[in-house]
């Protein structure tokens, strides 16, 4: 059963998510993105490239030859192949399908009531799955 941790509250979840990337990676650790779809997916991309001034997060799409070599991938669906030790992080704002194929589940949530009912509904999911949910209140970090 995977670890599961809300971050919520997030201001800017584009940057907040690259920083998890980027402690992910720190940490030793495979990562993969799932992302709702291809725009926010380019978002992400561009901004893996530029929010450190020094900093590099390898990174690639799920269905780039390098993925299986690269600590970081992102895509808009989980591809079938093995994604074993990685850790999953969930920018979709829905259930992620197989999201038990990863040993930690990373949920980010911005501040738009919207996404925090979506999410308040995500986190039943997993509670009524018997999992153990963690909550990060971020406002104002």
């Amino acid at each position: 059963m995977p670890q599961i941790d809300f971050y919520y509250r997030v201001s800017d979840p584009t940057q907040f998510a690259c920083r998890l990337a980027a402690r992910v990676l720190k940490a030793g650790q495979r990562l993969f993105v799932l992302l709702p779809d291809e725009a926010a997916l380019a978002v992400f991309d561009a901004a893996l490239w530029t929010f450190e001034p020094t900093g590099f997060v390898p990174h690639v799409r799920a269905t780039d030859p390098l993925a299986a070599d690269t600590p970081v991938i992102f895509d808009t669906t989980l591809p079938a192949g093995d994604l074993a030790g990685r850790v999953l992080l969930n920018l979709s704002l829905g259930i992620p399908p197989a999201f038990d194929r990863f040993d930690r589940l990373l949920e980010l949530v911005g501040c738009a009531p919207a996404d925090l009912d979506a999410a308040r509904d995500v986190a039943r999911h997993y509670k009524q799955a018997g999992l153990a949910v963690v909550f990060h209140d971020m406002a104002g970090r």
